[in-house]
């Protein structure tokens, strides 16, 4: 028992102090590049596993991490739940291996258990924790911590092939800790490349464990410098670069930046995702004088206290994991430094600790009789600390709940950071309540363009104040880096949809200048002209973009989108027809100059669907999925389209085969179901509804469709809560708000269900049978000028009113 407690203490500890962790939704700081918008970790199967392995997100090779996100989106979809327990329990496994690799350097069980702790509730660790996309930083760690552990199983089995004849064994026996420290080495580099300091750390250890450091013990290290070159190749090298400081500069850079992470662990006043550089970068500047003076006492230090082993290697542990870290500039990058890059270059320190608590234990002099004195002092120190530093991380992990309080608690802490004004802006952009400003605003410019002089209401007062605000954020970010293209972009986005068309073009040429090769402001501007009437420079900006990035998969489809969406408006459009099949044409080659992939023929596929062109996305999937049988994407969209076709048959079989690949797909579920439904199997049917919302309980249309056939078995009040549920989770959902109607009517609950037919009205003002209901529903109220008007959009939509019920009426027009 007494040897599971510091482990159970470990793991107890560090639950308590990130259980907000669990709460927490992604947020819109790389969570959208490397998971949610990352396709290739969306289905699991053999190409996309070959992808991660193939390709690079934002520049850094980390497929390990990639691929425990596509298990993880398999088996739960997009739960956040998952993916940040995940993260918890790993960052407690390696708590619990520091725990281990503490008594095996010859820490005292609680000593190590102190420094584990320390370690496992640092405030400094709460972004490699709480943040979805730092699971590399938990994951190489992980790995990284067994190939230290393993590596100090070789060096035991060295020091015993010394002293001890042993029988006669493999020649590879001798050196099997070794290769299972390389192996785990790898797998920790191919979780994040800043393992490549592991072998310097084997080194470090060998001089700790006063093991002669030859050439024999350099090449033994050959393979894992090997992969961890090759590795600092890919992720690296490509992005190297020359300062652009002077010499004195770059030097107090540096400085900063190797003080910076010892502040951040020694005195960890607050954290946030981004942190800058003052400016101008002098000796004159406090800080920069300041990071100087303690990288003076640093040295002094450490050659005041060359002798004490656990000193040396403390701060020889943190330089060797982070040096490729320290900066002489800070040129191109959002983080010049961060609390993540410290998550295990910290783990000397806490092992020191650990050994100074131990030492100071040993050190102390106490009288037998005043035994339990003393571990009442202990404890209290050990406890204020925990307690102190286990709340900064509970705070802390509050802040990442949400990109709203990711964002707030950056600009509380520094206001004038303009990537967080940007993105809070981004985000508040999306949510209701300043959707619904965007419209209220546009409607008012409407207004003010056909030069009508009206009183504003206070609900389009309050839109115009909303709109402001986020036009001053953007404002904000942009003055304050007048070279920060996406406040440029994004104002000119929020200009666009609000109506203010020279503001927004004015935007747009700015971010053109700034950055010529920005994809997406060419689609922004082709959006734009083509809402102007200038089919010429719509075309133009879409043409450009094809110009720019002749070998993008993704430019091809998004140009060919935009050509989707505007045929949509302008069905006949010669010049815009024309202008899609050129862009078609030039995808088309491009599939066929380069290696062909499932996911190609299914873009192609979705293409051709949305261009009505059936047959040949029937033929595009069918293409694709001969290449990978097994691509789900495909699977479920063949299946829709042969149920479009009536050919009811294929497409079970494809949704069977959509589910067996992928378990999760919730709407393939939802298809059978309508299948079986139209066959007059409403048994199976319903158990298909039920199966799509175990697999996604916010999926609306199954609600609906179960609560459809409630209706129709006459179960009213079961129909009534189920409706509500699809609106609840797609309240847009004009629909399910006039059947909720109909079942009202057929309770007799008038006044519920002229609000609902309301409310499907308002979403679709082309609900001619919303209209007629409203109308019928009005006349039996005796409302009968509300009948008359209702009665009368209903017939501006085509419906036929009988002549009786038209005479009736006219009397109240």
């Amino acid at each position: 028992m007494k040897k599971w407690f510091f482990p159970f203490v470990i793991i107890v500890v560090i639950f308590f102090c990130y259980q907000p962790v669990l709460r927490a939704h992604f947020v819109n700081w790389d969570d959208e590049t490397h998971l949610l918008n990352n396709l290739s970790v969306h289905a699991f199967d053999q190409e996309h596993i070959k992808e991660i392995f193939t390709t690079r997100v934002h520049g850094t090779y980390i497929p390990l991490t990639l691929l425990t996100f596509m298990i993880e989106h398999h088996v739960w979809g997009f739960n956040p739940f998952i993916y940040h327990l995940d993260n918890l329990i790993l960052h407690i496994l390696v708590s619990l291996l520091i725990y281990c690799l503490a008594q095996r350097l010859g820490l005292s069980s609680w000593a190590a258990g102190a420094a584990a702790v320390l370690f496992g509730i640092h405030p400094m660790h709460v972004e490699s924790v709480a943040w979805v996309t730092e699971r590399k930083d938990v994951l190489y760690a992980f790995f990284y911590m067994l190939a230290l552990l393993t590596y100090l199983k070789h060096l035991d089995v060295c020091r015993l092939g010394k002293s001890v004849s042993l029988p006669k064994k493999p020649l590879w026996w001798p050196h099997r800790f070794l290769i299972l420290t390389t192996i785990w080495g790898f797998l920790s580099i191919l979780a994040k490349p800043m393992a490549l300091s592991l072998p310097f750390i084997l080194l470090l250890l060998d001089w700790f464990q006063k093991r002669s450091i030859s050439r024999r013990e350099i090449l033994e290290k050959l393979p894992l410098f090997i992969m961890m070159a090759l590795m600092a190749w890919l992720s690296y090298i490509p992005y190297a670069r020359l300062p652009d400081t002077t010499l004195p500069q770059g030097a107090l850079i540096w400085i900063w930046t190797f003080v910076f992470y010892l502040r951040q662990f020694f005195w960890p006043l607050y954290s946030v995702p981004i942190y800058r550089l003052s400016h101008p970068i002098s000796l004159f500047q406090w800080d920069y004088a300041l990071s100087v003076a303690v990288f003076i006492l640093i040295l002094i230090l450490v050659i005041r206290f060359r002798r004490s082993r656990w000193l040396l290697f403390a701060f020889g542990y943190y330089f060797l994991s982070i040096f490729f870290l320290l900066r002489f500039d800070e040129v191109g990058d959002t983080n010049i430094v961060a609390d993540r890059f410290m998550y295990l270059p910290s783990l000397g320190f806490c092992l020191g600790l650990g050994y100074g608590l131990q030492v100071a234990w040993n050190r102390l002099s106490i009288p037998k009789a005043k035994e339990a004195l003393r571990k009442i002092v202990f404890a209290a120190v050990i406890g204020l600390l925990v307690i102190t530093l286990g709340l900064k991380t509970y705070y802390q992990s509050k802040t990442w709940q949400n990109s709203l309080s990711l964002w707030q608690h950056q600009l509380k802490i520094f206001p004038q950071e303009y990537i967080a004004l940007n993105n809070l802006a981004l985000l508040l952009g999306e949510i209701p309540p300043y959707q619904e400003a965007k419209k209220e605003y546009h409607k008012m410019v409407e207004v003010q363009n056909e030069g009508l002089n009206i009183d504003f209401s206070k609900k389009t007062l309050a839109s115009i104040k909303r709109i402001a605000y986020l036009i001053s954020l953007y404002e904000r970010a942009s003055s304050i880096n007048p070279s920060f293209v996406s406040a440029y972009y994004n104002l000119g986005q929020l200009y666009q949809d609000v109506g203010l068309i020279p503001k927004a073009l004015i935007c747009y040429r700015k971010v053109a200048e700034l950055d010529p090769n920005y994809q997406d402001v060419y689609l922004s501007l082709g959006k734009l002209y083509f809402d102007l009437g200038d089919a010429a420079k719509s075309n133009l900006a879409y043409n450009q973009l094809l110009t720019l990035y002749p070998d993008d998969e993704n430019v091809y489809m998004n140009v060919i989108l935009a050509y989707n969406e505007i045929l949509k408006k302008n069905v006949n459009d010669f010049e815009y027809r024309a202008a899609r099949r050129q862009a078609l044409e030039g995808y088309l080659q491009f599939i066929h100059d380069h290696s062909s992939t499932a996911r190609s023929f299914f873009n192609l596929g979705y293409l051709y669907s949305e261009m009505g062109e059936i047959e040949e996305a029937i033929s595009a999937y069918q293409t694709a999925l001969k290449i990978n049988p097994r691509h789900s994407e495909s699977l479920y969209n063949l299946g829709n389209l042969l149920k479009g076709a009536d050919h009811e048959k294929e497409a079970l079989d494809m949704y069977q085969k959509a589910i067996e690949v992928d378990p999760r797909n919730s709407n393939a579920y939802l298809n059978i179901g309508i299948i079986y439904g139209r066959k007059g199997q409403d048994d199976k049917a319903k158990e298909m509804y039920h199966k799509a919302l175990q697999v996604d309980p916010h999926n609306a249309k199954a609600y609906f469709n179960l609560a459809y056939m409630k209706e129709k078995e006459g179960n009213a009040h079961e129909a009534i809560d189920l409706y509500s549920k699809a609106i609840h989770l797609d309240p847009q959902n004009a629909e399910s708000y006039y059947n909720l109607g109909n079942v009202y009517i057929t309770l007799q609950k008038t006044s519920e269900a002229k609000s609902a037919y309301l409310k499907a009205v308002e979403i679709n003002p082309n609900h001619m049978n919303a209209w007629v209901n409203l109308s019928i529903l009005s006349f039996q109220m005796e409302n009968f000028h509300d009948a008359a008007r209702y009665c009368d959009e209903a017939v501006l939509l085509g419906y036929q009113a009988p002549s009786d019920y038209l005479r009736v009426l006219e009397k109240y027009r």
